[in-house]
């Protein structure tokens, strides 16, 4: 099957969440993980491959790919971005030799068949692709930044970032119809700079120096992704020729997510700030019957509040005094308050997702909290 190319939609997934980060507070992150990406495929497309012999792995292929650059600098009008070192690793294990020669070969004629616009020969490569079975039984891929420097047109430094990494790992035994794939996005050393902005230089106690963001899906139906992806491959090479049927990949997607159970699973998160510190878990299943289209929960633990709190009194700005201790007065009113290890107090947020489509916090629903905030 060649499951191991659909978790790179996580990726996607990742970066339109982080270009939603609120100007207020870190204005040049998007440009920043929109350039970690691009460097990233740049690495993956130009980087050596080495096949180990057919011998040492009993008919097996094992693609490794390394790659290491320092002193790279990346310059635009807005900016400019300075690597120390970036490294980047890859591993693919698969099976069958042939049949991995064969899907290459299918590719490379694929290519040159809609170059000519042969509906015919895409459609037979397309039902020749539809019998392949497992691919690739293993991936596990590595990007790792150091010691990044952002400056700004005028030359004023904007960030430095001591490490950040973005790691993919999937899954596809053979002995089972079930895979995973697991996405880790992480860094440490994050320190705003002068030319980040006087907005945000206010709130500099708040943006985050350390993160570890993992996302793991479990119980991925094998056989129904394979056959999904070769659907939506085949599609953007016939959408040019007329009476070749529309697919619902989106749906399509959803349904067999669903009816094989699959689990987005979140363990170990953690953005640590100067002030604060924020761990999170959730375990949600895909159900795409429910109203909501997933069921399960998610849980925050934020600790710092109460120094949040005494750092906002003191902000020259008094808008931005009112509205953040306004947030985190009303984050401990409806938080649940627990005693931590450290003998510190954090708060509990934690989210239930029912089959029915309610929404609770904390035990209660979004109802009952408004009815209770707003007095009728």
């Amino acid at each position: 099957m060649i499951l191991y190319q659909a978790p790179y939609a996580l990726i996607l997934a990742l970066v339109q969440a982080l270009t939603q980060v609120q100007e207020i507070t870190l204005t040049f992150v998007p440009k920043i993980i929109a350039i970690f990406l691009t460097v990233s495929l740049i690495v993956y497309t130009n980087a050596p491959v080495e096949t180990e012999p057919e011998a040492e792995l009993a008919g097996r292929h094992r693609q490794v790919q390394e790659y290491r650059a320092a002193g790279l600098v990346i310059s635009s009008p807005e900016a400019t971005v300075e690597f120390g070192e970036i490294t980047a690793s890859a591993l693919v294990e698969g099976l069958d030799l042939e049949v991995y020669r064969t899907f290459s070969a299918i590719f490379a004629d694929l290519e040159t068949a809609a170059e000519q616009g042969d509906a015919k020969r895409i459609e037979a490569l397309r039902q020749a692709m539809g019998e392949i079975s497992h691919l690739a039984v293993a991936l596990d891929q590595t990007v790792r930044f150091r010691d990044l420097v952002a400056v700004d047109a005028e030359g004023t430094e904007v960030l430095r970032l001591d490490e950040m990494d973005l790691s993919l790992e999937a899954d596809a035994p053979l002995d089972s119809d079930e895979g995973s794939a697991a996405l880790v996005f992480a860094g440490s050393g994050f320190a705003p700079g002068p030319g980040i902005g006087a907005e945000a230089d206010a709130l500099s106690q708040l943006i985050p120096t350390e993160w570890r963001l993992p996302l793991r899906i479990e119980k991925l139906p094998l056989e129904d992704l394979s056959d999904l992806t070769i659907d939506l491959l085949f599609e953007q090479s016939l959408d040019r020729f007329s009476g070749f049927p529309e697919l619902s990949g989106g749906q399509a997607l959803l349904a067999a997510l669903g009816k094989a159970g699959t689990r987005l699973v979140v363990r170990d998160l953690f953005v640590e700030a100067p002030l604060g510190r924020t761990e999170a878990k959730a375990s949600l299943t895909f159900a795409p019957e429910t109203p909501l289209g997933v069921v399960g929960m998610v849980e925050f633990v934020v600790t710092g509040l109460d120094r949040i709190l005494v750092y906002a009194e003191g902000l020259a700005d008094a808008e931005t005094k009112r509205w953040l201790s306004a947030a985190v007065l009303g984050m401990m009113g409806v938080g649940e308050a627990v005693a931590l290890q450290d003998g510190s107090v954090g708060y509990r947020f934690s989210f239930w997702f029912t089959p029915e489509g309610e929404v609770s916090m904390n035990g209660f629903g979004f109802g009952d909290m408004l009815n209770e905030a707003v007095p009728q």
